[in-house]
Formats: C-alpha cells, sequence, structure tokens
C-alpha cells in the first residue's frame, strides 16, 4: 500500500506535468533545385555577417507570402545550434519545413507550401518541439522589452522561372527611423 501511495505522489504529478510541457512533432526537409536560389541565399547572408548576432549556426527563416509559394521574405534568425526547434502546436502544418544551405538552416513557413520550382520536400523529416496554448506560463520567450532590433527582410518574387528581389530592408533602417 505504501508503494501505491508512493507512485501516485510522486510519479503521478510528474506524468501530469509532462503532458503541459510539449510534444514532439516533425517537419519535413527539403531541398533546393534551382541553382539561382543559391545566389539570393548567398547575398543574403554575406550581409547578414555584418551585424552583431550572426554566426555560422544562425537559423534564418523564409516566410511564404501568397498562395502560389512564389513571394518570398526571407529574414534574419537566431543561433538555435544547441536549441531544439520549437513551435505552437497550432501553427505546424503542410505548409512548415526546412532546408539546409552551407552551415545555415532556413526554416519554412508561410501561406502556402513553396513553389517547386525553387525546392522540393525530401523523404527526411526533423524533429520539433511542438507547445500548446495551455503552456504560455511556462514557455520562455525571449520577449523585446523595446524596439531596437527589428530583422532584416528581403522580399523575393519567383517568377518565369527567375528570381527578382522586390525590396530590402536591412537591419539599420528600422534602427534609425
Amino acid at each position: 500500500m505504501k508503494r501505491i501511495i508512493y507512485f501516485l505522489l510522486v510519479f503521478l504529478p510528474l506524468s501530469v506535468f509532462g503532458q503541459r510541457h510539449m510534444k514532439l512533432d516533425s517537419i519535413p526537409v527539403y531541398t533546393i533545385i534551382n541553382s539561382d536560389f543559391h545566389t539570393i541565399l548567398d547575398s543574403f547572408i554575406n550581409e547578414e555577417r555584418q551585424y552583431e548576432y550572426y554566426n555560422d549556426n544562425v537559423t534564418f527563416f523564409v516566410n511564404i507570402m501568397n498562395t502560389k509559394g512564389n513571394v518570398l521574405q526571407i529574414s534574419s534568425g537566431d543561433d538555435l545550434k544547441n536549441k531544439p526547434l520549437q513551435f505552437w502546436e497550432s501553427d505546424i502544418d503542410s505548409t512548415y519545413g526546412i532546408f539546409y544551405y552551407k552551415t545555415h538552416s532556413f526554416v519554412i513557413r508561410g501561406r502556402s507550401v513553396i513553389d517547386s520550382d525553387i525546392m522540393i520536400k525530401t523523404n527526411k523529416y526533423i524533429i520539433v518541439e511542438a507547445y500548446n496554448e495551455s503552456m504560455l506560463d511556462i514557455i520562455d520567450d525571449d520577449v523585446m522589452e523595446d524596439d531596437t532590433y527589428f530583422p532584416t527582410m528581403w522580399f523575393v518574387r519567383f517568377e518565369n522561372n527567375k528570381f527578382e528581389i522586390g525590396s530590402k530592408f536591412p537591419m539599420e533602417d528600422y534602427r534609425n527611423r
């Protein structure tokens, strides 16, 4: 009887806490098939090198801005080398993915899947942590208290098998406004 009580007092609270914590999910790995996209990424990475946050382990973001999957926003990231990728459970869907370029990873997310003339989904997946809204009180988001950090953003359109950089908003432009 003591063992049962001990079990209930020790392990039951741990299992309840674990259910509130997070679950594992997966997102697909993509591969670039359009070599012109390498040029865009090289230019973006070279410009990001000038900022203090940059290192060879930075994870960047590619947001799909339209339903055709051909308007992309490439933006600054964070060093996630020793951290798991974390997403809200409700956000992980078929539009999420990741690709690797040189020493960097790029998280894909957005309104639709990326244009298959730019990159394609492989049969590989990576494990990510998925949180739900019941865990708002235990998640440590690095919340910025002021407006001193805004990411670099590039908007790129892929049309007629060509890339066009629509606009670039470097990090320092925001700080000077």
